[in-house]
């Protein structure tokens, strides 16, 4: 069952709709929660666009007939109307992920993409702008909508530009070899990994795997690396009782001056502050 008076468009367009504030937008709801292996999204159909960030595992289900797979970090867009089920795989591990509903409307037209369900590789860019946008939601800010706006367009502006970006002829890593790697970072707390490492695991030569990350997740293995410890850090500085220092030194870091530097410039703003907000 679709919504009645739906209008589908195109990329750009429905982004041109998100950003004129005579339309309007509504956040149903936005959550961040890590989910254990019993927890599953019966078969259903909603009227608002459902965003899924993973950013930690996977999650596998069907989404308008066909077979998903969101294996961190990643995002799936559905589209208002689109029958889908959701569910933590057999034997995984518990899943970190973002979710958030919310409607858009032209009048009485309710607006959504052309496109089928969208599943995307999501980097540090996507990872920062849902962060930004789940604080400032939770913040309940004067004007907070404004900003809200402005923060799901820039989220979704990324999504469709990897989208726009897509081209089926070019090879890059398969779901399980991303998965192995998600695996593979959170098994080694100190996160002594070169990109050497991760080639060998997935069972790749150097040169080739390097091209197919950059392919996959638009940078290199080296830059992701640094960007998984940090977000190890920050998962670790809610978490754990232990000092600022004794984490930095968890995970590798030799150097307090060099994790507070490259935590603040991934998470935009020091690890004390971090903790405190969290």
């Amino acid at each position: 069952m679709y919504p009645s008076g739906m209008r589908r468009l195109a990329p750009q367009a429905w982004l041109r709709a998100l950003l004129n504030p005579q339309n309007t937008l509504e956040i149903a709801l936005f959550g961040h929660v890590t989910v254990q292996p019993d927890w599953r999204i019966p078969p259903r159909t909603l009227d608002e666009h459902l965003i899924y960030f993973v950013t930690r595992n996977t999650c596998v289900g069907r989404a308008a007939g066909r077979r998903i797979e969101v294996a961190g970090p990643a995002l799936a867009w559905l589209q208002p109307g689109t029958p889908h089920r959701l569910a933590h795989p057999p034997g995984g591990r518990p899943i970190d992920v973002y979710h958030l509903r919310f409607r858009l409307r032209a009048g009485r037209s309710a607006l959504a993409l052309r496109q089928e369900p969208l599943v995307l590789p999501g980097g540090p860019a996507l990872y920062n702008q849902i962060d930004a946008l789940y604080d400032e939601y939770t913040a309940e800010l004067p004007h907070g909508q404004v900003r809200q706006r402005a923060l799901l367009a820039g989220l979704l502006a990324l999504a469709c530009r990897g989208l726009a970006g897509a081209d089926p002829g070019r090879r890059t890593l398969t779901d399980g070899q991303r998965r192995r790697l998600a695996d593979l970072v959170a098994r080694r707390r100190r996160m002594d990994l070169t990109a050497a490492d991760l080639a060998d695991h997935v069972g790749l030569s150097h040169d080739y795997f390097t091209r197919l990350f950059r392919q996959t997740y638009g940078q290199a293995p080296r830059t992701w690396l640094v960007h998984q410890r940090v977000r190890l850090a920050a998962q670790r500085l809610i978490e754990s009782p232990q000092t600022i220092t004794q984490i930095a030194h968890e995970l590798g870091y030799a150097d307090l001056f060099q994790f507070s530097r490259q935590f603040k410039r991934i998470m935009g703003q020091p690890p004390r502050e971090y903790r405190r907000r969290h």
